[in-house]
């Protein structure tokens, strides 16, 4: 069952009086995480501590709930490990083709009452701003269902979240997304820890895991998340939204964001961007390379396909001071939010002029620490 049929049978059957949550997690198997077949809270992939709280919280208030939770690894469990952990019911189901006549396909869902429904995909995924090393013949590409389910959440404030646990950075599917939600990540979230890239293995059940949150007052679920603010130019309000909306959380849940933002950017400056700044610089000033390999270096992964490009056509033309100047624009743009968090009277791009003034790359580290 492919992914875009399961979220067009979740749209087509949502229930718009409730608070709806739709999760949706990529590598989640749990045969590899547990402690004597247990999972415990932090590793737990496929219902996180966040949907818990949630869950928990809507319930008290009186308010009708419901969580889908779609599930894909092409080793995920059969049934998930969720399944006999929370006490799920196993259903076959019949799926309308595409005239509407039933039994043409079948499909195999796990339900908690009716607050919570469990797809499961066993497919290797990708996305298009992804490396191109995801992109063979047994990957399917699922960006324009992320895409699909993201505008009919932002359409029907709805709240949605998508994280991997593959290894793989959720910081750049999320900046692929971001200039389309605009004014919606309070509710659509690409990426749990702020987007830090933790690689397989995550406490979720720390604070910029299990996010503060709320409901409006026409039970709308609204997610703190601080690329909200940043997307929308209006950090100088989280204060404010904080006191007013999120009265009940630990002040150290929201700073926590913030200090993992500021680390998390503090290390791809040091281990991204200056060393993709210092090969551009050895290019530009004819310094040997012959021992780097710079293969992946040279598929600017790091932007948007139409960076990607421009930086790609211009190493194939050997304008190399160009190049340059292009990468220390565009990750300067990266680097924004540190001094917006840090209220630097500064911007990113700034910053990394500041550090690649000086003519030795292995120099440009040494600044690092004393300007952020």
């Amino acid at each position: 069952m492919s992914l875009s049929k399961i979220l067009s049978l979740v749209k087509n059957n949502m229930n718009h009086a409730a608070v709806n949550v739709v999760f949706i997690g990529v590598g989640t198997a749990a045969h590899t995480y547990g402690t004597n077949g247990v999972l415990d809270a932090k590793n737990y992939h496929q219902y996180p501590e966040l949907l818990t709280s949630i869950q928990r919280r809507i319930k008290q208030m009186n308010k009708i709930i419901n969580i889908t939770v779609i599930l894909i690894d092409p080793m995920q469990e059969d049934p998930p490990y969720m399944v006999d952990d929370m006490h799920l019911e196993t259903h076959i189901i019949d799926i309308p083709d595409i005239n509407g006549c039933v039994g043409q396909e079948k499909i195999k869902i796990y339900t908690g009452s009716e607050e919570l429904v469990v797809f499961t995909i066993r497919q290797n995924v990708f996305t298009d701003p992804q490396s191109s090393n995801c992109r063979t013949d047994d990957y399917v590409n699922i960006t324009e269902d992320l895409r699909d389910i993201s505008k009919f959440a932002k359409d029907n404030d709805v709240a949605f979240i998508y994280n991997e646990f593959t290894g793989r950075n959720n910081r750049i599917v999320a900046e692929y997304f971001d200039d389309s939600l605009k004014g919606h990540l309070n509710h659509i979230i690409f990426g749990l820890e702020v987007r830090d890239n933790f690689g397989c293995f995550v406490d979720l059940t720390g604070p910029c895991s299990n996010l503060p949150f709320y409901l409006t007052r026409n039970s709308k679920l609204r997610l703190f998340n601080l690329h909200h603010y940043i997307n929308t130019g209006t950090v100088s309000e989280i204060d404010r939204d904080i006191q007013h909306f999120y009265r009940g959380f630990d002040q150290q849940m929201f700073d926590a964001q913030k200090d993992k933002i500021i680390d998390s950017h503090k290390s791809y400056l040091k281990n991204v961007i200056l060393q993709h700044l210092r090969y551009a610089n050895f290019l530009l000033h004819d310094r040997d390379i012959g021992e780097l390999d710079l293969t992946e270096w040279k598929e600017f992964g790091e932007f948007n396909i139409n960076v990607r490009q421009k930086c790609v056509d211009l190493l194939n033309q050997k304008k190399y001071q160009k190049l340059f100047d292009l990468l220390k624009s565009e990750y300067g743009q990266k680097l924004d939010l540190v001094p917006k968090l840090k209220n630097m009277d500064i911007t990113g791009a700034e910053i990394i002029e500041f550090i690649t003034q000086h003519g030795d790359p292995y120099f440009w580290y040494n600044t690092i620490n004393n300007l952020i």
